[in-house]
C-alpha cells in the first residue's frame, strides 16, 4: 500500500493481479476510484507513487513493473510494462529528488529506472549513433515520409 503525496489517494496490489485506487476525503469511508489496475501477472508486491503523484508505479511476482498515468485519477493511463527478473519484483520506490524509480527483485539486484518518456527518448537519440539517412528510411520504411526519430 501506499498514498499518494498529498495523501488524498491510497492505492493497494493484491494477491489477485490487481492495482486498487481510493478517495481519501474522508479516511473513514475511502471510496474506490476508478476502475482496478490490471497488468500484472500473479502477485503485486509493492506500490509506489512519484514524488508529484501523478504517476503509480507497481512491483510483481511476474517480473514486471507497470507504471500508470494518474493525472485524472478516476481514469488511470498505462504508460508502461517494464521487464525485470523473472522471479519477481518485490518492492520500488521513487526517488524524490529525481523521480527516478528503484526497484528490487528476486535476483539481488537494484535497478533504477527512468519513468520519463522524453528523457529516456533523448538517452537513446544520444546513444544510439549516427541517424537513419533518407535512403536508409526508403530502404527500411517505404511508403512513409522521411522523418527521422531522432
Amino acid at each position: 500500500m501506499a498514498f499518494s503525496p498529498d495523501g488524498s489517494i491510497l492505492a493497494a496490489g493484491g494477491a489477485d493481479d490487481k492495482v486498487r485506487l481510493w478517495r481519501m476525503a474522508e479516511p473513514r469511508r475511502p471510496e474506490p476510484l476508478g476502475p482496478r489496475l490490471a497488468g500484472p501477472a500473479g502477485d503485486v508486491f509493492s506500490v509506489a507513487f512519484s514524488p508529484d503523484g501523478r504517476t503509480l508505479a507497481a512491483t510483481a511476482q511476474d517480473g514486471s513493473i507497470w507504471t500508470w498515468d494518474l493525472a485524472s485519477p478516476r481514469d488511470p493511463v498505462l504508460l508502461a510494462s517494464l521487464t525485470g527478473p523473472a522471479g519477481g519484483v518485490f518492492a520500488g520506490a521513487f526517488d524524490p529528488a529525481d523521480g527516478l524509480l528503484a526497484t528490487a527483485g528476486s535476483d539481488g539486484l537494484v535497478r533504477l529506472w527512468d519513468p520519463s518518456a522524453s528523457q529516456v527518448a533523448a538517452y537513446v537519440c544520444a546513444t544510439a549513433g549516427d541517424r537513419i539517412t533518407a535512403s536508409e528510411w526508403q530502404r527500411y520504411v517505404p511508403g512513409l515520409p522521411y522523418r527521422p526519430p531522432c
